[in-house]
C-alpha cells in the first residue's frame, strides 16, 4: 500500500455521521473509511460502469447492470483462451463495451484481481480447514 499523506478536507455534518456509521460498522477508523471511499470514487470515476458491492467475502469491484464481479469477468475471459467472442457467448448480459471495461479495470488493478482468483481457487480441503461446519453436497 502506498504511503499516505494526511490532509484537510471539509465535510459536512451528514458525511461525516455517514463516514462515522461505515466506521463503526466496519471496526475501521473513519479516516481508513474515507481513504477507502476516495479511493474507489477515483476508480468509479477512472473507470465509468464499474461499482464496488459489499459481500460476505469483502467489497469487491462489479460490473455495473450485470451482476457480475470483475474477477468473475476475467476468470471466464482466461477461461476462454482470452478470447473476447467467446467469453461473451459464456456470459451473455455483458456487452463487447462492458467486456473491454472489466479488462481494462483488472489490467490496471492485477494484485486485487489476482487475490481473488487466488482465493477462489482453494481446494475444497482448504475451505473445510477454514470452515470446518462448511457442509459438502459433492
Amino acid at each position: 500500500m502506498a504511503r499516505s499523506i494526511p490532509i484537510t478536507v471539509r465535510l459536512n455534518e451528514g458525511q461525516i455521521g455517514e463516514i462515522a456509521g461505515m466506521a463503526k460498522r466496519s471496526n475501521k477508523t473513519p479516516s481508513r473509511v474515507t481513504s477507502e471511499l476516495v479511493d474507489e470514487g477515483l476508480r468509479m470515476r477512472r473507470f465509468p460502469g464499474i461499482s464496488f458491492t459489499d459481500g460476505a467475502a469483502g467489497r469487491r469491484a462489479t460490473l455495473s447492470g450485470t451482476g457480475l464481479d470483475v474477477w468473475e469477468v476475467a476468470l471466464v475471459h482466461r477461461d476462454c483462451s482470452s478470447r473476447s467472442e467467446d467469453t461473451l457467448a459464456v456470459i451473455p448480459q455483458v456487452s463487447p463495451a462492458q467486456l473491454a471495461l472489466a479488462l481494462a479495470y483488472a489490467d490496471s488493478f492485477p494484485d486485487e484481481i489476482d487475490a481473488w482468483l487466488s482465493e477462489t481457487a482453494k481446494a475444497p480441503v482448504e475451505w473445510k480447514k477454514a470452515f470446518p461446519t462448511l457442509r459438502s453436497d459433492s
